[in-house]
């Protein structure tokens, strides 16, 4: 499932150049008013929640269905089987249309199949033609009730996944965030990269053992658009989902515990593991430089002051200070951003930019500042008031699509948000004072609250941060910290 974000569309102002406190005093940005949609929602059956609009304009017909099991409930299965489970089943085919010859038949109907496994879900969305409903729907039934799991299919997922991980140190960027995420999540499987000799473990039996378990143990939720039957659509849903579900009892016999992260356990992590600097070693041109620290989940009091902040602070595009202070200014970067990961029990914010090698320190330097009450302590009523309207503005976007609306209103409710959230939503944002936003900032923004992370080169790392330290291989595990 990917999670909710609210991203801001950058509102590009070419040329300005201003200090913090007063970057967006020209810019006169006016409140959008207009109503919420309404979303229809259901439970179907036994643990199935149903998402549904049937008000598409086009004949075309988007479906998704989400198992809520994913790499925190594999038990002692490899953490590497969601992801193999999802590649093998979409390539595999059903027992009667086998390897690519179901995927083909479902293209030549002009429909479009992706399977996305995740840390807590399990998805699969398919695309297609109001025309073709009840063939693709069979296809797909067959899928579900009588995978193949051939092995062709199989052996050819290990191989993608094996060349994957030998090319995943290609990019400075896949690099610093998959060792970030590592220093968050410590001793977590959420921390843990696919590896090459837990891949070659991992069996065919594993797989059926983890897609038993989600069709038959975990809860489901269903979200359907555009010109469909929808009646034809629920009897499906029901008959596929519903009857390949064990009753209760035999569901606590058989259910697998989930990992559950919650934020005191994340607070933990980061208060035992005194590091708060990680060097990551990686021969470029450009030095990635990142900051991440903890913020509460979806649902807390403080989502919207933090919103606000992370406008001003990095989020804003060229209206922010990191934009400003990092390319405008001193031209160290083509971007510089921040963003809020809100989820249920927990969330990450992250400030990341690159750099060239020679500019890291500086850059770093910069950021600093930024993540500080020297800056955070002079931001202005003018610059919140601002904020708060291209925030307001921006909310709009969560409606033009209305499969998308379906969609984050399931975000919404997976997160536990308030019924009226959407409704009260501009209410609370422009109820934030000045007073709570420098409040979040010394709670969740400072430097002192954050771990940061530099991927570079040696020799920049030895010019830039002398000084005893350990310096990583992108290869090597955070774990275990330093005494």
């Amino acid at each position: 499932m990917k999670r909710f974000l609210i991203f801001l569309i950058p509102i590009l102002i070419l040329g300005l150049a201003a200090d913090p406190g007063d970057f967006v005093r020209d810019i006169a940005i006016k409140e959008l008013n207009f109503e919420v949609p309404e979303v229809s929602k259901e439970e179907i059956a036994p643990g199935i929640m149903y998402y549904h609009d049937e008000n598409g304009e086009f004949p075309i017909v988007y479906l998704d269905i989400h198992f809520y099991g994913g790499e925190s409930t594999l038990g002692d299965l490899p953490l590497e089987t969601s992801s193999l489970l999802a590649d093998t089943l979409k390539y595999g085919g059903s027992k009667d249309l086998m390897d690519e010859a179901l995927v083909s038949r479902l293209e030549a109907l002009g429909a479009s199949l992706s399977i996305s496994p995740g840390y807590e879900s399990f998805s699969i969305s398919v695309s297609f033609m109001t025309k073709n409903q009840e063939e693709v729907c069979s296809l797909l039934g067959d899928l579900i009730s009588s995978p193949s799991f051939s092995e062709k299919a199989f052996e050819n997922s290990k191989k993608k996944m094996i060349e994957a991980i030998k090319r995943r140190n290609e990019r400075t960027e896949s690099v610093g965030f998959r060792k970030i995420r590592e220093v968050i999540f410590r001793n977590f499987k959420r921390s843990m990269p696919p590896m090459e000799d837990s891949v070659n473990k991992v069996s065919t039996e594993d797989l059926k053992t983890h897609f038993h378990d989600l069709l038959k143990n975990r809860n489901k939720s269903v979200v359907v658009s555009g010109k469909l039957d929808e009646p034809g659509m629920r009897d499906w849903v029901t008959a596929t989902l519903a009857a390949n579900a064990s009753d209760e009892e035999k569901k606590s016999d058989t259910l697998i515990p989930a990992e559950v992260i919650s934020l005191e356990d994340l607070k933990k992590n980061f208060t035992e593991d005194k590091r708060n600097q990680f060097f990551i070693e990686k021969d470029v041109n450009q030095s990635m430089l990142i900051y991440a620290g903890l913020i509460p989940p979806h649902n807390h009091p403080d989502f919207f002051a933090i919103q606000i902040l992370n406008y001003i602070v990095g989020g804003g595009g060229f209206n922010s200070y990191m934009m400003q202070k990092i390319r405008e200014e001193k031209g160290l970067a083509y971007s510089a951003a921040s963003v809020p990961r809100f989820e249920k029990k927990f969330g990450v914010l992250y400030f990341y930019t690159l750099t060239k090698n020679d500019s890291l320190k500086e850059a770093d330097q910069i950021l600093r500042t930024i993540l500080s009450a020297e800056t955070i302590d002079k931001i202005t009523e003018k610059e919140v008031e601002d904020a708060k309207n291209a925030i307001v503005n921006q909310f709009v976007f969560l409606f033009t699509n209305r499969h998308a609306v379906l969609s984050n209103q399931l975000t919404f409710d997976e997160d536990d948000m308030p019924e009226d959230y959407l409704q009260t939503y501009r209410r609370k944002m422009f109820d934030v004072q000045l007073k709570d936003v420098k409040r979040v900032g010394a709670e969740y923004f400072y430097k002192e609250k954050l771990k940061s992370l530099i991927v570079s080169s040696k020799a920049n790392l030895d010019k830039h941060y002398p000084g005893e330290k350990k310096i990583l291989q992108p290869e090597d595990s955070i774990l275990p910290p330093e005494k």
